[in-house]
């Protein structure tokens, strides 16, 4: 463990600031903690001591001698706890106890339901039912009966009431009132019919003068959209004749303007000739400045080529290191399908064993389900068997042997589920069957021999196991070889090359070394080429080389004139094609307006034509009679309505009074009061049965539902209570509520503290030369669940026992000293990896005498003998002179020192 504390420390830059505390702990396994939390855990868990702990009991310091002789008991059960693992017992009190808790609270949930069912029961008025449900502890066994017997007697009553309402609706169905009552109302409405029928025939003259005043008013209508029509054309043609004159002024201006630009075309040429001599000098430029950038490149190439002939024999010597990898990794590739088939076939035959088992239980478990299900339904029937009458099942009136009432009960639904979970199996099981049908073919491949049977599997599948070991360790070796040979090429090729050169295929090995072979010759003609070609491009331009930034700006300069020519080139052309357009679109829109104005006076003539025409075929001679029928053009909808509304009418009621003359026709009026009496009187009396009815039936209902939850909850009852009983029993005894007054954790540390106290009294008998002997206080405690933990010391010289805290400075020392040393023995021997093989003691030896200091002494030595080491903290010159190993602390004005003094 490395701790660096919270501390001051010196910057870079002079300054000083606090650096925080930090902690690592090295483990076995070379993994690293850090963390305080996390380390302390660790060290705790490690130790098996916290650090109190372990003050209290590794080190004794100055003034804190007696706390674990006097400690309280609650704190020595703490510490013990931690030492001799005894948690557990304590948690098995706690789960008691929780148990006894969830079993009385399911007890209570039950009683309740219970009171909750009982005060649903129905009962009649001062029966023996109501009695014991009004009673403060009802018999829920009687209750049952009683309310058993009221259910049967409410059925019986309940299908009496049934056959009686049965017959009284059956007669009132007869009566047939509502069918009286419609006739009735046929015949009413047939003596309507005919008063209307006669109205409407009254207004049939009316009706025709409308009908002849609504044809005018059509044509009228006719004419006046006519009318509106040349209006609208008139002022199209106005409009179309202005839009003409607007576009021959544009025409006239536009060919003005034309004339201008056509002017401008006509110099373009002597632009482009001078663009096409700065077009010949860029080109002439541009092939400078590629002959100049070839040679460029061909020196770059050249570098490359030589870097590669150096790295190409390199490259041939790391190919023949793959191809031994690579005939290894297959062999591992090889291995690790064979393990992962075998694992599965293993796994296979496992999951096909496990679903067989499960089958077969799920199997019987359904066998019995069905058996108990076919002897409740016969329990049933034979409850319902009545002498004389014939059996439901077989038809027999005689019963000489009924089936006995079942002990045992399942529903259909249980039944049901029973055979769900039994093909569920099934399916799980055919499953695994296909699996391990597909792993025997498999493995008749590899091994080479006749498929085996499922059965043959499953008997060799330690055989299986057996050969999957063996696979598993060549898997292993042929891996280590592996490893050594990329190692190998790692040294070789370097780790970034090796990851680089994962290949599989080993065709493709064999072309990449016979292509690495030619590549040598590849490069060396390579190199020679590229010097030859660097030689003649240099003659070419006379050994000048380096011209290349006065060819760029040269290229600059030109280039930008050149695209200032052809812009002014491209403005005069885009100029001459958009005025040549616009001029062209002009002439265009001239021509369309004109052959619009065209149609549109053609239309006004046919529409005067055509409004003359209507106007004479409506029966209006002349404009005066037009300008009058216009103006009753808003009645023509009312108009219309009106007729056709008269003849819907006539039209339904001849309709209607046709079906009512067949529907009533012999027909006469009923006598409606006196069926209405009778109907009434049936009415009431059917209520009063229905009411009955569902008042029985609610009943023996609701106290069937009590009687059932009733019977269910009294088994459920019967079973928590015989838990509850065991369960609280042990509680009891487990916290502490027995004759000793001990807890189950208390009980067992006392026991360890018997051993702690056994082991301290050799010593303290002789370092007081046998006057004490520490005993375990065997009182019950005030509150009963307290004692066990507390220590009182017998007195040879009085004879009696007295309590700790009545010894002197030195004799608590030696307690102490001979308590802290019994508890480390048995920690070695008890708590399993906690050894306390090291204690310190600080002071405490000044308040012995000379004899008891040489007894102590000399017991401490003896631990010494045992492999155990004892630190003395002390100011006492006997100590100093009889112990040879010293760490001495010297103080002094400048602060302290120490140092190892070993005689």
């Amino acid at each position: 463990i490395i701790r660096y504390p919270k501390q001051i420390k010196q910057g870079r830059d002079k300054t000083e600031r606090w650096e925080n505390s930090s902690v690592s702990l090295l483990m076995p396994d070379e993994s690293i903690l850090t963390g305080t939390n996390e380390v302390n855990e660790k060290v705790i868990q490690i130790m098996g001591l916290t650090k109190e702990q372990f003050k209290k009991i590794v080190m004794l310091p100055q003034g804190e001698f007696r706390k674990l002789l006097e400690e309280k008991n609650d704190t020595k059960q703490e510490i013990f706890r931690n030492l001799f693992s005894t948690q557990i017992f304590e948690d098995i009190t706690k789960r008691l106890g929780e148990k006894t808790k969830q079993l009385e609270a399911m007890l209570s949930e039950v009683n309740a339901e219970n009171r909750s069912y009982l005060r649903s029961i129905d009962s009649t008025e001062k029966s023996q039912l109501q009695l014991q449900l009004q009673s403060e502890y009802p018999d829920i066994s009687y209750i049952i009966k009683l309310a058993q017997e009221l259910v049967d007697q409410d059925k019986k009553q309940f299908e009496v009431i049934s056959e009686q309402l049965k017959s009284t609706l059956l007669e009132k169905e007869k009566l047939n009132l509502d069918y009286a009552k419609q006739i009735n109302t046929k015949l009413d409405r047939k003596h309507t019919l005919n008063r209307e029928l006669e109205e409407l025939n009254q207004k049939e003259s009316e009706i025709i003068e409308k009908e002849n005043l609504l044809k005018i008013l059509n044509g009228c209508k006719n004419g006046y959209q006519i009318e509106k029509n040349i209006l609208e054309q008139k002022n199209a043609i106005e409009k179309i004749t202005l839009e003409v004159n607007q576009t021959n002024q544009k025409i006239s201006d536009t060919a003005f303007q034309f004339q201008d630009i056509k002017l401008k075309k006509d110099s373009i040429s002597e632009l482009e000739k001078e663009s096409q001599v700065l077009s010949d000098e860029i080109t002439k430029l541009m092939q400078l400045k590629s002959t100049l950038q070839e040679i460029k490149e061909l020196n770059h190439q050249k570098l490359q080529t030589e870097q590669q002939k150096e790295s190409c024999e390199h490259k041939k010597q790391n190919l023949t290191l793959l191809f031994e990898r690579f005939n290894i990794s297959q062999e591992v590739s090889q291995l690790k399908q064979t393990i992962r088939f075998y694992k599965r076939a293993v796994h296979s035959i496992e999951l096909f064993q496990s679903s067989l088992s499960e089958y077969t239980q799920k199997k019987q478990q359904y066998e019995r389900d069905f058996l108990v299900f076919l002897n409740g339904q016969a329990s049933f029937l034979a409850k319902g068997l009545v002498s004389r009458n014939p059996c439901p099942v077989c038809g027999s009136t005689e019963h000489p042997n009924p089936a006995r009432e079942a002990k045992e009960t399942i529903t259909e639904q249980q039944l049901e589920q029973s055979k769900e979970q039994m093909e569920k199996s099934l399916g799980n099981l055919k499953s695994s069957d296909g699996e391990l049908k597909s792993i025997a073919e498999h493995l008749s491949e590899i091994q080479k021999v006749e498929p085996h049977t499922n059965d043959q599997l499953v008997k060799n599948s330690d055989v299986l196991k057996i050969q999957l070991q063996e696979y598993e360790s060549d898997f292993i070796r042929k891996q280590d070889e592996l490893l050594s040979k990329e190692q190998e090429i790692t040294n070789c090729m370097g780790k970034e090359v090796l990851l680089n050169q994962q290949i599989d295929q080993k065709e493709y090995l064999e072309q990449r070394l016979s292509h690495q072979i030619k590549d040598e010759a590849n490069i060396s003609a390579k190199l020679q080429s590229i010097d030859d070609s660097i030689q003649k491009l240099v003659g070419e331009l006379g050994g000048d080389v380096g011209r290349t930034e006065s060819v760029d700006d040269q290229l600059t300069q030109k280039n930008s004139l050149l695209e200032q020519q052809k812009k002014q080139i491209e403005d005069i052309n885009n100029h001459y094609h958009e005025y040549a357009s616009l001029l062209s679109k002009y002439e265009e829109r001239k021509k369309q307006l004109e052959s619009f104005l065209k149609s549109e006076q053609n239309k006004l003539a046919q529409n005067r034509t055509e409004l003359k025409s209507i106007l004479i075929k409506s029966g209006i001679g002349s404009n005066e009679e037009y300008l009058a029928f216009k103006k009753q053009l808003p009645q023509i909808q009312l108009l219309e309505a009106e007729i056709t509304t008269y003849k819907q009418k006539l039209e339904i009621n001849k309709n209607l009074l046709k079906e009512l003359e067949q529907d009533v026709q012999g027909k006469s009026y009923y006598d409606i009061e006196h069926l209405t009496k009778k109907y009434d009187e049936l009415t009431q009396i059917s209520e009063e049965l229905s009411r009955q009815q569902l008042s029985f039936r609610t009943r023996f209902e609701r106290n069937g539902s009590c009687i059932k939850n009733l019977i269910k909850n009294q088994r459920a009852s019967q079973k928590i209570n015989e838990n509850y009983q065991l369960t609280a029993n042990l509680f009891r005894i487990a916290s502490g509520n027995n004759h000793q007054r001990l807890s189950f954790e208390r009980y067992v540390l006392a026991s360890y503290f018997e051993d702690v106290i056994e082991s301290a009294n050799k010593r303290l008998v002789k370092m007081t030369n046998t006057r004490y002997e520490l005993k375990r206080k065997e009182d019950k405690g005030k509150h009963g669940k307290g004692a066990g933990l507390d220590l009182e010391v017998f007195d040879s010289y009085t004879g009696k026992l007295r309590h700790v805290n009545t010894l002197s400075g030195g004799e608590s020392f030696k307690a102490s000293l001979c308590l802290a040393l019994g508890l480390a023995d048995v920690i070695s021997n008890y708590a399993g990896g906690v050894e306390v093989d090291t204690m310190f003691i600080d002071e405490g030896f000044g308040t012995l005498d000379a004899n008891s200091l040489d007894t102590a002494i000399s017991c401490l030595m003896q631990l010494q003998t045992h492999g155990r080491l004892i630190g003395i903290i002390s100011h006492v010159p006997e100590l100093k002179e009889r112990i040879a190993a010293k760490l001495l602390v010297t103080s002094t004005k400048s602060g302290s020192t120490i140092r190892f003094s070993v005689d």
